[in-house]
């Protein structure tokens, strides 16, 4: 693969190893410059020069690395998506939404989902008929022996 090609489509990377060595070099040169001199008013401007710059250069090639990482995962999860939309398409009709034929002779065919009703108030849609909720049966396994659930027992007022 030809250099300029390469470096054209690994652009993020590129940019972030050379920012990495800028970022380490700018801190070498930093600690050199402040471990030349004991005091701290000459090593104050290598501090900011050599510190925060360097600092910045490195969380910077970090941030495009990473960026560079999403990209790739974006590609290969594009690639997946292209590939199974193609072969959805083969497999699918789109004119019968319930197709016996494609299905494997043990297994039923599945039925399109019933869609709510658009509401006539402007509201939210109306639920379908089998989603209607339904009343329960009051249990009675919480009761007391022998006794009713209206009664009070024992000496406590």
């Amino acid at each position: 693969m030809d250099l300029m090609k390469w470096a054209r489509f690994y652009w993020d990377r590129l940019g972030a190893a050379v920012l990495a060595v800028l970022g380490l070099l700018t801190l070498l040169l930093g600690y050199l410059g402040v471990s030349g001199t004991v005091y701290p008013a000459e090593q104050l401007p290598y501090m900011i020069s050599g510190g925060i710059l360097g600092l910045f250069f490195l969380g910077s090639a970090g941030i495009l690395y990473l960026s560079a990482d999403m990209r790739d995962e974006w590609r290969k999860l594009d690639s997946i998506d292209a590939s199974l939309k193609e072969l959805a398409g083969v497999t699918t009709r789109d004119e019968d939404p319930v197709t016996p034929a494609a299905a494997s002779p043990g297994t039923p065919p599945t039925p399109v989902a019933e869609t709510p009703a658009p509401s006539t108030n402007g509201s939210e849609p109306a639920e379908p008929a089998a989603a209607k909720t339904t009343t329960r049966k009051k249990s009675t396994t919480g009761s007391a022996k022998g006794r009713s659930t209206g009664q009070r027992t024992g000496s406590r007022s």
